[in-house]
C-alpha cells in the first residue's frame, strides 16, 4: 500500500486565522448585544413616556385616601396596625367601577353600569356586586335620587360635591356603610375598543336574547339576538349583550355585565396579551381617550400583581335585585321608575352588603360584644345591637346600664389586645373614649355603653 502524505499545516497561521474568527464572532456578539440593550432602552422609555402621557390624562387625584393593603404594599400586609385603617371594611379593596354613554350619546353621563368590586388580597378572592340604576336613594343636599343620574348630579355642581365620582363614592359609602377607595368610568366607545384591543372575550349565553328595541343611538332601534350557546365576542356584540334590556331585566343586564368583567379580566391577564406590544399600545390610546379614574400608577400595579393570583373560581358575583331575597320593590314616583327597599329600609341591605364584602379582620377576631343603654332614651340598646350586627360584629348580650345620664359614649376594652381591629372599628364608629382593664372574668371581649352624644344611623 502506498501511503499518501499528508499536507503539512502551519499552525501559526491556523491560530492567527482562529484569532480574527473569534474576534469577528465577539464583534457581532458584542454589536448585537448593544442592538438589543439600546432596543430594551428605547421600549423603556416609550413605554414609561406612553405610561406617563396615559396617567396624565385619566388619572386624577384622589380625594378618599387608598386602601391600607395598597399603602402599605402587598408584602407588608401583615404590618397593617388597626389605626392605618379609615373605617368599616378596608380589610377589602373597593372599586366603584361606572359605564357611561360618553359623548354622542343620548345622556352621556347617566351611569348606565353601576358596581362595586371588592378585592379581598388576604384570601385572594374578590366579591362583585351590580347596583340596579333606577334604585332610589338619599343623597346628602338633594334628597333623593335615581342612582344613574347621581354623577350628573355631582359633575353640574362641583362646588358642592367635588364631581360626579366624589359624590357617588359618598353616596355609596354611607348607603352600605363601607368605604369606596377608588373608582373607574369607561364610556361605550372605550368598551367596545378595549375588549376589540385584546382579541375579544369567549362568553357563554346561557338563553336566547331577542332584542328589538337596542337604542342605534340615533333615535332608531338596532335589533340585537343571539342565541343560547358559547361565543367569542367582539365589542360591539359585548356591548349589546351588556346592555339589552327591553326584553330581559335590568337585573339580568347586570349578572351579563358581570360575567363579561370576569371574562375580560381572563383575558386581559393571559400571559400573551402582555406580551403583545401592538395591543399594549392600542389599550393605552384607548384608555387615555375613554376612561376616567383615581387609582393612581403604583396602585394599578398592585392591583394588577393580586390580580394575576386570583383564581375565576374566587370571584363571587351577586345582583341586588328584588329576587327571592325580596331587597327591593318596584315603584313609581311622577310617572317615573324606581326601585326602593323593601319594608323602607336599607338596614337588610347594608347587612347583606357586609355579609358578601365580608370584613377579613372583624371575621378573625370574632370578638363578643356587649351593648349597654346609657342614655334615657328607651330602646336604644337594642337598636344599636341591631345595627351592629347587620355589620358583621357579634353581640352577645345588650341591655340597660346601671344609670342613664352618661354624656359620653365608653367602649371598654377586655380583650387583653387580642381584638385591637374590632377595638378600633368601634371607636371610630362610636367616637367613643376607650377604657383598657383587665378583667379575665369578664364572659365578653368589649362592653359598649351608649351615651347622649350617639347619634343612631337608624
Amino acid at each position: 500500500m502506498i501511503k499518501i502524505p499528508r499536507p503539512q499545516r502551519n499552525l501559526g497561521n491556523v491560530l492567527e486565522k482562529t484569532n480574527e474568527t473569534s474576534k469577528k464572532t465577539f464583534k457581532r456578539a458584542k454589536k448585537a448585544l448593544l442592538i438589543t440593550l439600546v432596543f430594551i432602552f428605547v421600549l423603556l422609555f416609550w413605554l414609561g413616556w406612553q405610561f406617563y402621557g396615559f396617567s396624565s390624562k385619566i388619572i386624577a387625584r384622589n380625594t378618599e385616601g387608598s386602601a391600607p393593603a395598597l399603602v402599605k404594599g402587598l408584602a407588608l400586609l401583615d404590618e397593617i396596625k388597626p389605626r392605618d385603617l379609615k373605617g368599616e371594611g378596608d380589610g377589602r379593596v373597593n372599586v366603584l367601577l361606572l359605564g357611561v354613554g360618553g359623548e354622542r350619546h343620548e345622556g352621556p353621563y347617566l351611569t348606565d353600569s353601576i358596581l362595586i368590586v371588592s378585592v379581598d388580597p388576604v384570601n385572594l378572592s374578590v366579591a362583585i356586586l351590580s347596583i340596579p340604576r333606577d334604585l332610589l336613594v338619599p343623597v346628602t343636599g338633594f334628597g333623593y335620587v335615581k342612582m344613574n343620574s347621581i354623577y350628573t348630579l355631582g359633575e353640574n355642581n362641583k362646588t358642592l360635591t367635588s364631581g360626579g365620582p366624589a359624590l357617588l363614592k359618598k353616596t355609596l359609602g354611607q348607603l352600605f356603610d363601607i368605604p369606596i377607595h377608588y373608582y373607574a368610568l369607561i364610556d361605550f366607545n372605550g368598551f367596545i375598543k378595549a375588549i376589540d384591543a385584546i382579541g375579544g372575550i369567549n362568553i357563554e349565553v346561557p338563553e336566547d336574547i331577542y332584542d328589538p328595541f337596542y337604542p342605534d343611538g340615533y333615535g332608531g332601534y338596532d335589533q340585537f339576538y343571539i342565541k343560547k350557546g358559547f361565543y367569542k365576542m367582539d365589542g360591539e356584540t359585548a356591548l349589546k349583550y351588556a346592555r339589552s334590556r327591553e326584553t330581559t331585566s335590568d337585573f339580568d343586564r347586570s349578572r351579563r355585565q358581570q360575567a363579561i368583567m370576569v371574562a375580560f379580566k381572563e383575558k386581559l391577564m393571559n400571559f400573551s396579551t402582555f406580551l403583545s406590544f401592538k395591543r399594549l399600545n392600542e389599550m393605552m390610546n384607548i384608555l387615555s381617550d375613554h376612561i376616567k379614574t383615581d387609582i393612581q400608577l403604583w396602585e394599578i400595579e398592585r392591583l394588577i400583581e393580586i390580580a394575576k393570583k386570583i383564581d375565576t373560581s374566587n370571584i363571587q358575583t351577586k345582583v341586588l335585585d328584588d329576587g327571592p331575597e325580596g331587597f327591593l320593590y318596584g315603584d313609581s314616583v311622577e310617572g317615573m321608575y324606581v326601585l326602593r327597599p323593601a319594608g323602607g329600609s336599607f338596614l337588610r341591605i347594608k347587612q347583606f352588603v357586609h355579609q358578601f364584602f365580608k370584613d377579613i379582620y372583624l371575621s378573625e377576631e370574632e370578638a363578643l360584644i356587649e351593648v349597654q343603654n346609657g342614655t334615657a332614651r328607651e330602646g336604644l340598646a337594642a337598636i344599636t345591637s341591631n345595627e351592629l350586627t347587620a355589620l358583621g360584629y357579634k353581640v352577645v348580650k345588650f341591655g340597660n346600664a346601671d344609670r342613664h345620664d352618661y354624656e359620653t359614649t365608653i367602649i371598654y376594652d377586655f380583650s387583653g389586645g387580642r381584638k385591637p381591629f374590632t377595638v378600633e372599628y368601634l371607636r371610630e364608629r362610636f367616637k367613643a373614649k376607650l377604657i383598657t382593664q383587665e378583667d379575665p372574668t369578664n364572659l365578653v371581649d368589649i362592653k359598649i355603653i351608649i351615651g347622649a352624644d350617639y347619634d343612631s344611623y337608624y
